[in-house]
Formats: C-alpha cells, sequence, structure tokens
C-alpha cells in the first residue's frame, strides 16, 4: 500500500512536510509548559472540566508524579490519573486549542497532525527529570 497517500481514516502515514521551516531542527519534543502556558492564554482550558484542568496543570507544572497526583484526582490509582491528563489533554487538542496553535504544534509533535491522539508523552517534561520518564 503506498504510506505517501495518507488515508482519510488515519490508518496510512501522511507524507512528511519538507520545507524548512515546517521541519523542528532540533528534532526534540516541544516543552509541555510553554504549551501549556499558551492553551491556557487562548483559553482552552476554560472549556474542559474542572477536574481534567487541575491535574493537567498540577503534572505540566510541577515535578509532581501520576502518583503524587493520586490524592488530588480522589485516591484513584496512577494510571487512571494519567488516563484523565491524556483524555484531558486529547479534547482540549481536537476541540479546544485555536487551530493556528494546533497547526503550530503539529509541525513539532511526532506523527504530524490529523487525527493522531495527543499525550504527554508527545511532549518534553522538563519538571520531571529524575522522577519518571514522560
Amino acid at each position: 500500500m503506498n504510506r505517501e497517500l495518507g488515508g482519510v481514516d488515519g490508518s496510512e502515514t501522511p507524507p512528511k512536510k519538507t520545507s524548512k521551516t515546517s521541519e523542528k531542527p532540533s528534532g526534540k519534543k516541544p516543552d509541555i509548559t510553554v504549551f501549556h502556558q499558551k492553551a491556557k492564554a487562548a483559553g482552552a482550558y476554560e472549556k474542559i472540566s474542572e477536574r481534567e484542568r487541575m491535574l493537567m496543570e498540577a503534572y505540566f507544572t510541577t515535578p509532581a508524579t501520576y502518583e503524587d497526583l493520586r490524592s488530588l484526582a480522589g485516591g484513584v490509582s496512577a494510571s487512571r490519573v494519567r488516563r484523565i491528563i491524556d483524555r484531558g489533554l486529547a479534547v482540549l487538542w481536537h476541540r479546544y486549542l485555536p487551530r493556528e496553535m494546533r497547526e503550530e504544534y503539529e509541525r513539532e509533535l511526532p506523527g504530524g497532525g490529523g487525527r493522531v491522539r495527543r499525550s504527554a508523552q508527545d511532549f518534553e517534561l522538563p519538571n520531571k527529570r529524575g522522577k519518571r520518564k514522560g
């Protein structure tokens, strides 16, 4: 199957952009803290649930791990905290993030744009060094 075609259902990989302005030269993931600040300034966080907003803000801006955030999430498991954060990020990304911002980050994130589901692991998590990988 020709991978260059890019299927409507997202099952095929779309072609990679070759423009120098569309590729991040360092190959590094974008910083989640900067993304969080931009999304918050754009008003995107106002539209998701308070629970998701609180957990995402705590995870993206502090050294707290999923385990550390269990009590803030109501005593759920660490894996449930991760799912809440990843779901919140996916909803924020696909429904509430301004189009221009989404397009800017699609050029920098793994897998590009389209129907790719976003998670915190797509970003650099500078506050997590020495604690837990993404």
